[in-house]
Parts: C-alpha cells; sequence; structure tokens
C-alpha cells in the first residue's frame, strides 16, 4: 500500500465483497454496501440492524449491473473496480488524509460512499442518507475492564524515550498539541500544570515531543486525549503510550477506564479489548 494500511475490519469487508460478487467482474459501490451491512460486528453492527431487512433490493441492483464493462486495476482489491467505486475509494483516502490518519477504516468508506452519487446514493432515502450522516459523525466511547488485563508490554523502542510530563514541559507541550492536533486539547492538557504527578507521557527523539497520552484529563478514570506525528504512527509507539496510562490508571485501583470520542475503533479493540458502550 502506499502511504497507508487498511484496517483488519475493513480487510474482512473488502474480501466479502469479492466474495459475493458471482459471475460478474467488476466491483461497483454497491457492492462494498452490502458488505458492510454484512460485517455485523463493532462500530458497524447498527447497519445491519438497519438495512438488513433491504439487503434483497440491494442484491437485486446488484445483480443487474453490467458484467462486461472494463474496470479499473487497483490497489485495495484482486478484482478490478469500476469508475465510480475508484472515486469512492479515491475520496476515502483523501477523508483519511484530512484527519491525518495512517489507517483507512471503514467508516472512511462508509462517508465516501454516501458522498460521491452511484447507484447506493440512488437506492437510499433522503432519511437513510441523513441517518448514514449522522452515524458516520457521531463519536464513539469504548469502555476498557482493567479487571480482565492483568500486565501490559511496555516495552520500549531505543530510538525514542518515554516518560512523565514535567512541569516545564507545560509550554511545550502546549506549543505542540495546538499546531499539530488541536487548541482544544492544548487548552485542556495544561489545565492540569503544575502538579507533582502529571497524568501525561511525552514521547521524544533528541528531545523533541513526537507523541503524547493522557488520562483524567476529561475527567477521573477517563483515557484521553492521545497523539503521535503521522509519520511516526508505524512503530507501535501509540500503543505504548496507550498501555503506560492504562497501567497506571490499574495500579492505583482503577476497573473500569472509559474513553470518550474514540478516534481509530479497531486501535482500542485490540490494544485493551475495548468495547462500545
Amino acid at each position: 500500500m502506499n502511504n497507508f494500511n487498511i484496517t483488519d475490519k475493513l480487510l474482512k469487508i473488502f474480501n466479502i465483497t469479492e466474495n459475493s460478487l458471482n459471475e460478474r467482474k467488476v466491483i461497483f459501490p454497491i457492492d462494498i454496501f452490502i458488505a458492510l451491512i454484512l460485517e455485523n460486528t463493532g462500530i458497524i453492527k447498527d447497519l445491519n440492524n438497519h438495512f438488513l431487512h433491504k439487503l434483497h433490493k440491494y442484491k437485486e441492483m446488484a445483480l443487474n449491473l453490467p458484467r462486461n464493462i472494463e474496470g479499473n486495476k487497483n490497489q485495495f482489491f484482486i478484482t478490478p473496480i469500476s469508475d465510480s467505486t475508484l472515486e469512492i475509494l479515491t475520496e476515502s483516502l483523501q477523508i483519511m488524509n484530512k484527519r491525518k490518519q495512517t489507517y483507512l477504516t471503514e467508516i472512511y468508506v462508509l462517508k465516501a460512499l454516501i458522498k460521491i452519487p452511484s447507484e447506493v446514493t440512488a437506492a437510499l432515502t433522503k432519511e437513510e442518507l441523513h441517518y448514514l450522516q449522522k452515524f458516520c459523525n457521531t463519536s464513539k466511547d469504548l469502555l476498557v475492564d482493567l479487571r480482565n488485563i492483568y500486565s501490559f508490554n511496555n516495552k520500549q523502542n531505543k530510538n525514542f524515550v518515554i516518560r512523565k510530563a514535567l512541569n516545564k514541559d507545560k509550554y511545550i507541550l502546549y506549543d505542540f498539541v495546538k499546531e499539530n492536533f488541536n487548541s482544544i486539547w492544548a487548552d485542556s492538557l495544561v489545565s492540569i500544570f503544575p502538579s507533582n504527578n502529571i497524568p501525561i507521557y511525552l514521547v521524544l527523539i533528541n528531545d523533541h515531543i513526537i507523541g503524547f497520552s493522557s488520562y483524567d484529563i476529561l475527567g477521573t478514570s477517563i483515557f484521553g486525549p492521545i497523539g503521535v506525528l503521522k509519520d511516526f504512527r508505524k512503530h507501535s509507539i501509540g500503543k505504548i503510550l496507550l498501555n503506560k496510562c492504562l497501567w497506571d490508571m490499574k495500579l492505583r485501583g482503577d476497573s473500569i477506564v472509559i474513553i470518550k470520542n474514540a478516534g481509530p475503533i479497531e486501535f482500542y479493540e485490540k490494544c485493551c479489548n475495548a468495547n462500545i458502550i
């Protein structure tokens, strides 16, 4: 892949897409939408509940699509894809990049599916489009049960340093977070200063901050915010930062941790068995 990864959930959805084509040799947007409905787990489980009763209609539409057109080679599927599918997947990458993420998720693809005109948008009512727009734009809170986690892998990479924030880091951290993420996070993080035990971890290379994680900023036993510069997200830094905070909370006696407005949900599902509330 070029400068991005695909989450395991989306890979599974893409596999369902290819395996459901019957004799057709080109993937259309409706094929991906059907696969999203069929993948009845995680964050998109609600799609199954909402659209399963119309699945027969969508499959009928798929059967009536052209079979002999020449599709586009692509980096998402082995099977060629239609022009509209290519446009939608390109849009999903643009959404990902706009959010400064490195993983393409099912939500980004769904956002593109309901934005770019195709047989999918034609099949949906105004009410259904409104539902999907709200679904895509509503942040999800997660719950982590620390009682079922007995240890964390906090092994550090020798190329960077992770340590607790010190009072002297206040303004450097503020500038870093405001410049690379947002001012709301920056204001929230520095509000905890000064303190003898600041609930913020920093990751540094050559004394320069490249990421951070925090807890108790948004409320007691609440994890976040967390942020790592895009160029360093393939080094498991986010996982280590998450583990540092969760381990601190477990050691002090917390049994349940909330992750509010979680971003890459699959990341938390993998790292700490987080569940959508």
